[in-house]
């Protein structure tokens, strides 16, 4: 397969997988009991930005790495739009998403380590993990002392960050670094948004899922 089919395939497979969790979050089935009478949102951002963030990192990654080691992150941002969406309507990033991303992306970083011979690799990839999960443990700590609320952040953040941390720490520590700070600018940058659009106000807690996914969608393009 060339690259140029491979990005084909991956634009045709995220406009189609865009589409189902749009439908799929539409329906409400991710509610809980006690979230179904909060306000029905938009999701036409998710059919619009999944396609996107996939295809871009496709794009940087096929341009730097065998499309072998490309695909399996394809994968995985899919998998972070799809719990970035239900964080953006519930505020909650639930374990049923969360754990088994974590699980998968180390068991995928050690064994492609393993088949690629480079042991750099399988360490970064559970070290960053750990690394990744614990500043965000941090950061959810220090915020909730500072402001009384986490500041948005909260566990399902943590969760999230180890599958992000295992797969962006496959590449580098530079990789890790650099998600951690676009989910950051992104978050600001959502935040903006929303206040001046008069949708919140800025004492309002944010949910960071969707930074955090589509800043290592944008970390992958340079891993």
């Amino acid at each position: 397969m060339t690259p140029q089919v491979f990005v084909g395939l991956v634009l045709a497979v995220s406009v189609a997988v865009g589409l189902c969790v749009t439908a799929w979050l539409r329906r409400g089935r991710h509610r809980r009991p006690d979230e179904q009478d909060l306000p029905r949102r938009s999701f036409l951002w998710v059919a619009l930005l999944t396609p996107v963030a996939a295809t871009v990192a496709a794009i940087g990654l096929v341009s730097r790495w065998p499309i072998g080691v490309a695909a399996g992150p394809v994968l995985f941002v899919l998998g972070w739009v799809l719990a970035a969406g239900v964080d953006a309507d519930v505020g909650r990033l639930p374990n049923r998403l969360t754990v088994p991303l974590a699980g998968t992306a180390l068991v995928w970083g050690v064994a492609l380590a393993a088949v690629r011979g480079d042991v750099g690799a399988g360490v970064r990839t559970v070290l960053g993990a750990v690394a990744l999960g614990g500043a965000y443990l941090a950061l959810m700590a220090l915020s909730g002392l500072v402001t009384g609320h986490g500041g948005g952040l909260g566990a399902g953040d943590a969760k999230l960050a180890l599958s992000i941390g295992a797969v962006l720490g496959w590449f580098s520590w530079g990789s890790i670094l650099g998600g951690f700070l676009l989910a950051f600018v992104l978050g600001a940058a959502q935040a903006l948004v929303l206040v001046v659009a008069r949708r919140a106000r800025r004492s309002d807690a944010f949910s960071f899922g969707p930074a955090m996914a589509f800043g290592a969608a944008l970390a992958l393009v340079v891993a």
